[in-house]
């Protein structure tokens, strides 16, 4: 008697694979005066992110934004590129957009 061929179940195979890049997106909320904030905000998103993943940084709620939080953006593009992870910024409203604008950074607005 031949032995059965194992069959892999239905569920394993609707799992996503561990390489199969992750979205997420953070939604900057409030006031940002420091640089502290907001390196909380994003130092976990990119420590648990691989090769391949996505952050959306959204900072259309973010009432405020510091100068140095310029700076946490830009350091954080720079560690999740050099990481192969895509960090990108969003923003539709004045105030975002006039301080990405101030700051040279890249911000894709919606259609």
């Amino acid at each position: 008697m031949p032995a059965p061929v194992p069959v892999p179940s239905p569920a394993a195979a609707a799992l996503p694979s561990a390489s199969a890049p992750r979205t997420r997106t953070l939604h900057l909320a409030g006031d940002y005066h420091d640089a502290s904030r907001l390196q909380a905000e994003l130092s976990p998103l990119l420590s648990v992110s691989l090769e391949g993943d996505i952050i959306h940084v959204d900072l259309d709620g973010a009432d405020y934004l510091d100068d140095n939080a310029a700076r946490v953006l830009r350091r954080a593009t720079l560690a999740a590129a050099q990481a192969g992870v895509t960090l990108t910024l969003a923003a539709s409203r004045s105030g975002p957009l006039r301080f990405s604008e101030r700051h040279l950074l890249t911000v894709r607005t919606p259609r």
